[in-house]
């Protein structure tokens, strides 16, 4: 089912509807001029110049977030080795308990979640600060934790370069939307006008009524239009 404020038809199918709408609306101007609110065709217009790029744009978006998504998972990936990596590493050099504890040992980490990776190397680095020598007698060097903090560095990075791709999709997304359901309105408002005013003739209200996309629906269960009642 579609939600009440997002457009009513397909990206494509709009498009499509858009430039028949301003096609048939053109063809029978002079008639449908008093009908029509002034500057109604030359924003549809634009409308569409804008729509007909909108779809490339779209895909240029979920392409983008999955580029951002495929290097934080890898770098998810790098944090949760490392920390696995560094806790077997202190469980077979027999660290204290102190040190294993502060550096995570035991406790289970959401590899699915970059929030928690992220907190398991801190939980290692801040550890390292505490016990140094633990981790030397570990087998466990400077070299790795300078490591664990560049993938940490990388975690957030990726991590903000994410939450921040989402952001501006989902407001381009919103500002796409409000164009859809501009142009859908004026092709509501061209088939109105043109249903009415050849009212008694049949075989060009036709024309208008079939404005409405029959393909690319939101919700195919039910119209919010009408039917033209037969005369």
């Amino acid at each position: 089912m579609r939600k009440k404020d997002e457009p009513k038809w397909e990206l494509g199918a709009t498009y499509r509807a858009g430039v028949k709408a301003l096609e048939l609306a053109n063809e029978f101007r002079k008639q449908l001029e008093g009908r029509l609110p002034a500057g109604l065709l030359d924003g549809l217009k634009e409308d569409l110049d804008l729509l007909s790029r909108a779809e490339g744009e779209a895909q240029a978006e979920i392409d983008k977030l999955k580029g951002f998504t495929g290097t934080q998972m890898e770098n998810a990936r790098k944090g949760a080795d490392f920390c696995s990596f560094v806790k077997e590493a202190l469980k077979r050099g027999k660290a204290s308990k102190d040190c294993q504890k502060a550096a995570g040992v035991g406790t289970k980490m959401n590899q699915k979640k970059v929030s928690s990776i992220i907190g398991g190397v801190m939980a290692i680095i801040d550890a390292y600060a505490k016990f140094p020598e633990e981790f030397r007698k570990s087998g466990i060097l400077a070299s790795d934790i300078e490591n664990g903090k560049k993938i940490m560095v990388s975690l957030n990075a990726s991590d903000l370069l994410q939450e921040s791709a989402k952001a501006q999709k989902k407001q381009t997304t919103a500002q796409r939307n409000a164009l859809r359901k501009r142009v859908e309105s004026a092709i509501d408002t061209i088939r109105g006008a043109g249903m009415l005013h050849f009212l008694t003739k049949p075989e060009i209200a036709a024309r208008f009524e079939e404005l409405i996309p029959k393909k690319g629906r939101k919700n195919k269960e039910a119209e919010e239009e009408a039917p033209a009642q037969k005369v």
